[in-house]
């Protein structure tokens, strides 16, 4: 994998962790877009904010405080909530509804970067026939165990 596509992982420790992408050397900031879920989702934008990055949000807030869809969606990095769906057609949000099939075409292409969390094989395959690579941040061993311990 090279640096560019780097994943920004460990997101769940309470220190600073730099999110770099390195070009030459040179540390990049990157456009974040953060959509659906829960108040973790809001802490998680705010990290990518206090990184320096550009980010937008969308599924967090009143529908009269957000932007449009397509302009939430429009980061270089993804990240969508965990689960990604609970019923593997609409993306798991606090309020409201959205298709899947409707979030697929505005995240995918131009080298983007998708994220979620314990992402059902339903969802996968309808990322990917849709022309999305999703990956499953769930997945890291240090984010299960991280988790594991508040549940426990």
């Amino acid at each position: 994998m090279s640096t560019e596509r780097m994943l920004p992982f460990p997101l769940h420790q309470r220190r600073r962790h730099a999110i770099l992408w390195a070009k030459g050397g040179m540390e990049v900031k990157r456009s974040v877009s953060v959509l659906g879920g829960d108040p973790r989702q809001l802490y998680l934008a705010e990290l990518f904010r206090e990184e320096g990055h550009r980010v937008h949000t969308w599924g967090l807030a009143p529908p009269e405080a957000e932007p449009p869809l397509a302009e939430a969606a429009s980061g270089e990095i993804v990240v969508l909530p965990q689960p990604v769906s609970r019923d593997g057609v609409h993306l798991n949000l606090c309020r409201g509804e959205l298709r899947l099939e409707e979030l697929w075409p505005l995240v995918s292409g131009g080298g983007r970067v998708v994220l979620g969390g314990r992402v059902d094989p339903a969802v996968e395959r309808s990322a990917r026939t849709a022309g999305v690579e999703l990956l499953d941040y769930f997945l890291r061993e240090e984010l299960q165990v991280a988790n594991a311990v508040p549940t426990a």
